[in-house]
């Protein structure tokens, strides 16, 4: 996977032999992505973790992905200059339960171009409501809280930003990160999860740390403290338009895996439009092609430049 190129960042890094020899010993653990349903659909951006996911899977690891039904109540911070709002129970079970229906098709897909490999591995689909429906306040703060260190909670660039400009930080939005992290641990101890995964805007060549990244540091921490384990944090560059990364929240261009909000005539009049530029890394990202297929759909666009024009992106769009 290092050789697609697909990871922006990792931790450890760079991985240890004795880690390695860890994770290669048996294939019986787990990664994970997560997704907050604040949105009816997944969008674009979403399938760069997802097919980081898939990638695993193909290589014979069962994964995960986490729907944020409890978390979603308070809204992911990362990131973001100013509070955000609300939104009611009703509505995320509503976008829950079509999610779930996205995520049902993406693997009923999966296991149809896999049907010649024997004892494919699952992909479940967990809801975090199924622990934080048993917690109570004092208890969970008084086991689980004092893992978590505010010194590193208050680096992150998000609250930052909000305590110098003076916009609101509430308590939840604080609070975010460290239940990211308690989500992690739970996994682990319910599936074997050893690998936490989540798309990253920033680029490993620009030397920056977003807040999604510092999140997934509190939570190799935290799982480190309170399990005693090693694991693998990850992360697959997103999608960006402008200088945001793919979402909801931007107007220009939005391009849902829902046929309803975005047609397959306008997704694959998207992939057409992409430039030169971003060929390799979405190329490497978005689909399930082999290495040797990969390098030679990418070396024919750069050899053969003009007349090979629309090759690597035919081939996304066309990609099942």
């Amino acid at each position: 996977l290092h050789k697609r190129k697909i990871f922006a960042q990792q931790l450890p890094d760079p991985l240890t032999p004795d880690l390695v020899q860890d994770l290669n010993a048996s294939k019986t653990w787990s990664a994970y992505c997560g997704i907050d349903p604040t949105g009816s659909s997944l969008h674009l951006g979403h399938l760069f973790p997802l097919m980081a996911l898939l990638q695993l899977r193909k290589h014979g690891y069962p994964v995960i992905v986490l729907l944020g039904g409890a978390t979603a109540q308070i809204g992911d911070p990362s990131d973001k200059q100013d509070e955000r709002q609300q939104m009611s129970k009703d509505y995320l079970q509503e976008n829950t339960v079509k999610i779930q229906r996205q995520l049902e098709k993406l693997d009923e897909r999966f296991c149809s171009l896999m049907s010649d490999v024997e004892d494919v591995p699952e992909m479940r689909v967990v809801n975090n409501c199924e622990w934080y429906g048993e917690e109570k306040l004092i208890p969970f703060l008084a086991n689980h809280a004092r893992v978590m260190h505010v010194n590193h909670m208050v680096s992150l660039k998000f609250v930052k930003d909000r305590l110098t400009s003076g916009s609101v930080l509430n308590l939840s939005e604080f609070f975010y990160q460290f239940l990211q992290a308690y989500d992690f641990a739970q996994l682990y101890r319910r599936f074997n999860c050893r690998a936490q995964h989540s798309g990253e805007k920033t680029m490993l060549v620009d030397q920056k740390s977003s807040d999604q990244w510092g999140n997934m540091l509190g939570g190799y921490e935290f799982v480190k403290s309170t399990q005693g384990v090693r694991t693998l944090s990850l992360t697959t560059p997103l999608l960006l338009s402008g200088d945001s990364k793919m979402g909801k929240s931007d107007s220009t261009s939005q391009v849902w895996l829902d046929p309803t909000k975005t047609t397959p005539y306008v997704m694959y009049q998207y992939f057409l439009q992409r430039t030169d530029a971003e060929s390799p890394q979405l190329a490497r990202a978005l689909t399930l092609s082999d290495d040797e297929q990969l390098n030679d759909i990418l070396d024919c666009s750069q050899v053969r430049a003009v007349q090979q024009r629309s090759r690597p992106w035919q081939v996304l769009s066309e990609e099942p």
